[in-house]
């Protein structure tokens, strides 16, 4: 929800390329959150950020459930970064959207009698 909410906040004022946003996430999320491969492969501040990202978190803890040599107490620690990140990213991206809008109803882009 927290990406949705900064991707909503972005596309208010987006007017090129925006139809194209959702596959350049989606790929740098592959990048970013070791589904493609460890985040420790990338060079140092790429790997920085994919470390603090909730869905590499998610991604860690799916590998700690699914594989045998996982554990289920490495799950829930993965699952708890999960969620903390996640509701991290989700009070910052509200915050951004309801900036977003805000600003965008002032700037005439919104309409009030519309949204």
């Amino acid at each position: 929800m927290g990406l949705g909410f900064l991707l909503g906040a972005y596309a208010i004022f987006a007017s090129k390329f925006e139809w194209a946003l959702p596959t350049y996430v989606s790929g740098l999320l592959m990048v970013f959150s070791e589904a493609l491969f460890p985040v420790s492969l990338l060079p140092h501040p790429f790997s920085d950020i994919g470390n603090v990202l909730p869905f590499t978190e998610f991604i860690r803890a799916s590998r700690a459930v699914l594989l045998p040599l996982g554990s289920v107490s490495s799950y829930f620690y993965y699952l708890g970064l999960s969620f903390v990140g996640g509701s991290i990213l989700l009070v910052i991206s509200l915050l951004a959207f309801r900036y977003a809008e805000g600003r965008a109803r002032r700037l005439g882009v919104l309409d009030r009698k519309v949204v």
